[in-house]
């Protein structure tokens, strides 16, 4: 099977196509890679498919950590020659090659599971698809002095405070992303923020990534002392608002971290979103 090096125009053109995702965008991974110090490209395999890469020393990565991505297959029955294929050019390349993806591979993999809301054709429809104390805190938050705004450079400081108070609170340690980082995806086609103030303070706040297929809910944060604002409700129904808006139909909530899984998968499921499965694999 030849394997060859895909152009950027290439690559985007595969990327931006319905058939595979946010974290598939050149848009992402060079992002990505400014910061991180990675080398990343996209290559087709043969008639098969095609797949995404990031490159640091003998690490390759088809999904930098908090995505999913993985190899876009260009019929559904050939998803076995390609995963095959993507393995043998990272052993001929000598490389451990890592992916969480949607589609379960042809081998052993764990098992995670993201949360989608399929959304109603119209905006003010989103709310019936909640569950009742859901819905009941969303219409609170229009009993105050609740104001959404736009995330952009001008108020980025305002979603990093909330940002960095939300980290030092995790139980579970992640990545850390810095202000450089944030200021270039607000840079980027499909990023799309939003911050919920509430007597002058933030208390809320969200980044999403606007796919043709998915909304995809990257970061939603609330103040932890501020909880009783119940902006996230808010921002989040913003959010799926801003989705229909555009013409989307599928709001992708992302897997829950590993800590406090089964908290978090009760809160997402309250939004009307259900389990679908994805597979680490590396």
């Amino acid at each position: 099977m030849r394997v060859r090096r895909l152009s950027r125009e290439q690559w985007a053109e595969r990327a931006w196509s319905v058939a595979a995702t946010y974290f598939h965008t050149p848009e992402w991974y060079e992002v990505w890679a400014r910061w991180q110090g990675w080398t990343v490209f996209a290559l087709e395999f043969g008639s098969d498919g095609w797949m995404p890469v990031a490159v640091r020393g003998r690490r390759a990565m088809s999904s930098p950590p908090g995505t999913y991505g993985g190899p876009v297959t260009y019929s559904t029955g050939r998803w076995e020659r390609l995963w095959e294929a993507a393995r043998r050019w990272a052993r001929r390349e000598g490389l451990t090659l890592q992916m969480l993806t949607i589609q379960r591979p042809p081998w052993p993999a764990q098992r995670w599971e993201t949360y989608v809301a399929v959304l109603p054709p119209a905006a003010e429809r989103i709310p019936r698809e909640w569950r009742a104390t859901h819905r009941n805190y969303w219409r609170r938050t229009y009993r105050g002095e609740m104001t959404v705004k736009a995330l952009t450079v001008d108020n980025l400081d305002d979603y990093l405070a909330l940002y960095t108070i939300n980290y030092e609170r995790w139980e579970e340690k992640r990545l850390r992303y810095d202000g450089a980082f944030f200021e270039m995806l607000l840079g980027l086609r499909g990023v799309n923020g939003l911050l919920a103030y509430q007597d002058g303070a933030v208390v809320a706040g969200i980044v999403a990534f606007a796919h043709p297929h998915s909304m995809f809910h990257w970061h939603a944060l609330r103040h932890p002392d501020r909880k009783d604002a119940l902006g996230a409700y808010r921002v989040h129904y913003e959010m799926m608002a801003r989705a229909v808006a555009l013409g989307i139909h599928r709001y992708d909530m992302l897997p829950a971290p590993l800590q406090r899984a089964e908290q978090i998968a009760f809160y997402k499921r309250g939004f009307g979103a259900v389990p679908a499965s994805v597979w680490w694999t590396a």
